[in-house]
């Protein structure tokens, strides 16, 4: 499903030539719904997770597309941001690494009055995110290596001195993975025939390229359409700050079971960390309501405020609380302090004047490489029930050890 999506969100990016677009419908799709065209006859794959083209004239198109990575150092997680290795992140004219230029630009970009704007401005780079080499690989795996970060972690001396090395990425293992489960259809027929009154929210970063948002769109539509879900409301747009954060499709089917597919805008494979405010937001709304309203933001105040660990108070096991995980109901808003008072944003056109329903049993969530499944919160936080959430980030969970 993923892979077959990718295809068409390749072409809607602009990533296909014209004429290899036309081959690839009139010559290698034998549907006139060009929309569901299965393109896996011309991919070969030793482990089920790689694919290639063939050496077919189709074959020979798709390789590029799904493996834009290696072709056109595309990142795979966020199509929007470039890679850099260490020595392209240069800023020329102070001869500093662009990591130390974005901190010049960060500690001057909230003064009220910018002289010389020109010179903060980033010429070197052709992305939003800074010119940051992805995700900064690089950089964890030589600090992961140093031996004093490694004495400090307790690794075994035996290990490092048998010439191992820490990476992103085990290769051994997953040069010997074979994907066995290619189909999470057959989990989710599970779960919407025992349980009852469940939710589940999938949602994708839209310039995720791994995990394609078009992809989990089909694939729930399926899922929803197989057991007799409706759509309650018209797939519709959902608010941050006033802007829009991306659109909303939501199930609902027999039992009260519940499935949301949620896109964030501007969003790549790492959603918190790509749209944080947008992310606290979606969940915070997913988590306390029932039927949730992603536009609502009074939950949860997502600015950052950082606070300390320890309080300068004068006892030095005072422990703060740090500002941007603090979530409350309306009914605990009174107790907060002023710097954490919940935003009174409400979105375009879509006014909230009374916060949605509160389930009375609020899941909290423990994170799991991309996916957060509910657990039962202490009694002491909110009052039990029946109801029950669960949270993909990623539908398809064989996923999950690419980022490991």
């Amino acid at each position: 499903m993923l892979t077959n999506s990718l295809i068409l969100w390749s072409n809607y990016h602009g990533r296909i030539q014209l004429d290899d677009w036309n081959t690839l419908k009139y010559s290698c799709c034998v549907l006139s719904d060009k929309d569901n065209c299965d393109w896996t006859p011309y991919l070969t794959s030793t482990n089920n997770i790689d694919y290639t083209g063939d050496n077919s004239t189709c074959g020979k198109i798709l390789t590029p597309i799904i493996n834009a990575t290696g072709y056109f150092n595309i990142d795979p997680y966020n199509y929007y941001e470039d890679c850099y290795s260490g020595s392209h992140i240069t800023y020329k004219k102070f001869g500093k690494p662009q990591r130390h230029f974005y901190q010049k630009w960060k500690q001057n970009r909230d003064a009220a009055a910018m002289v010389n704007t020109a010179d903060l401005l980033n010429r070197n780079s052709t992305d939003n995110l800074m010119g940051y080499p992805c995700y900064q690989e690089d950089y964890v795996a030589k600090y992961f290596n140093d031996p004093a970060v490694q004495d400090a972690y307790n690794i075994d001396p035996a290990w490092r001195n048998a010439g191992l090395k820490f990476g992103d990425c085990n290769m051994d293992l997953y040069n010997n993975y074979h994907l066995t489960y290619d189909d999470m259809a057959p989990y989710f027929d599970i779960m919407i025939k025992n349980l009852t009154g469940f939710r589940i929210l999938v949602y994708n970063g839209d310039v995720d390229t791994v995990c394609n948002f078009l992809g989990d769109a089909k694939f729930i539509d399926g899922v929803a359409k197989k057991h007799s879900f409706s759509a309650t409301t018209p797939r519709q747009r959902w608010y941050f700050r006033s802007s829009v954060a991306g659109f909303y499709q939501r199930y609902l089917g027999g039992n009260n079971f519940q499935i949301d597919v949620l896109t964030v805008k501007g969003a790549g494979h790492m959603v918190p960390m790509d749209r944080p405010g947008p992310s606290v937001q979606m969940i915070t709304n997913f988590i306390l309501s029932e039927q949730p309203n992603y536009s609502y933001s009074q939950f949860i105040d997502p600015t950052i405020k950082p606070a300390p660990l320890i309080s300068n108070s004068s006892n030095p096991s005072s422990v703060t609380t740090m500002g941007p995980s603090s979530v409350t109901s309306p009914s605990m808003s009174t107790s907060m302090s002023t710097s954490m008072e919940p935003m009174k944003t409400t979105p375009p056109a879509s006014p909230v004047t009374t916060p949605p329903t509160i389930p009375t049993n609020s899941p909290i969530t423990s994170s799991n490489t991309g996916t957060t499944i509910s657990s039962t919160p202490p009694t002491s936080t909110i009052p039990t029930s029946t109801a029950h959430s669960i949270l993909f980030s990623l539908p398809l969970l064989i996923f999950s050890f690419l980022l490991l």
